[in-house]
């Protein structure tokens, strides 16, 4: 049930972040990620856009399923589909959210392999609302680790950049940050000694250009720049792309499995009294 506070908050605030789907040959993804869109609270006030990249050789009876649902997709304020003629992964992704921030002032990004709470669309909104003059803040994640590190508070900010689900202002998103290059992470080594612990060989495998971690690149610069992600209490969304299914994560992995949603919908708390997490740093480390 939404209470009043959050009504009022609803018709104080009506233009919701659009919706940014990222599809391409992996129906039963696709349909799990729009299924918990739709069990959001603010779906119905919410525009979506899928983009679905054009086919590979061998690719076009699946990618012409992945059309064919989301011809299907309901529950929106509206649906607008958008299906690229040729493949040209990885510049979907980036083409998609470019072309969306050209015309909107921020947007909510998911790739189809991203489980989302039905607060999700809340907390991102809120967060894009509350932070949108805070020029530290460069981005609202919905995903937060399996971390045994549990918040007080509904939110933390954390200097790490999360592609799982995240909303974005068109003003702070400088596609420049993925021009990152060796150079640049030598002249800063020192500041990244501790950014390593994430792996060398993915740090090597970005920068060189053989693996595609734009989410490092971003990392890279938020780190640079001192800046920080707001991250929720509990995850919002659990991941289930580390199933051999994807580009990136041809092997399987369990490593950042979420268990348990968090079932909060509505009247999160988020606030600009926030600093850096070291509990979480911690960990992390």
């Amino acid at each position: 049930m939404i209470e009043r506070s959050d009504r009022n908050q609803i018709r104080q605030h009506m233009n919701r972040a659009p919706i940014v789907v990222i599809a391409y040959n992996r129906l039963h993804h696709l349909k799990k990620t729009i299924y918990s869109l739709q069990n959001n609270t603010l779906a119905n006030e919410s525009d979506m856009f899928v983009f679905i990249d054009g086919p590979k050789p061998g690719d076009e009876e699946a990618v012409l399923a992945v059309v064919e649902f989301a011809q299907s997709i309901s529950g929106f304020k509206s649906v607008t589909i958008k299906q690229r003629e040729e493949n040209i992964y990885p510049d979907n992704i980036f083409q998609s959210i470019q072309e969306m921030l050209d015309s909107n002032e921020y947007i909510i990004f998911t790739e189809d392999d991203n489980e989302c709470a039905p607060g999700f669309l809340q907390f991102m909104n809120e967060g894009l609302r509350i932070y949108k003059d805070d020029e530290k803040i460069l981005s609202i994640s919905g995903f937060k680790r399996p971390l045994e590190t549990i918040p007080k508070e509904d939110f933390y900010a954390f200097n790490r950049f999360s592609p799982w689900g995240f909303a974005i202002w068109a003003d702070k998103f400088d596609f420049s940050m993925l021009d990152f290059s060796m150079s640049d992470y030598k002249a800063h080594k020192v500041k990244f000694k501790e950014f390593s612990l994430i792996g060398k060989n993915v740090i090597q495998g970005t920068l060189k250009g053989w693996l595609n971690g734009w989410d490092v690149k971003i990392t890279m610069n938020m780190m640079v720049d001192n800046k920080y992600s707001i991250y929720p209490k509990k995850s919002l969304v659990r991941n289930f792309g580390s199933d051999g299914s994807g580009v990136n994560s041809r092997f399987k992995s369990s490593k950042f499995d979420i268990k348990e949603l968090w079932d909060k919908s509505t009247s999160f708390k988020l606030h600009r009294d926030y600093e850096f997490n070291n509990q979480i740093w911690a960990e992390v480390k």
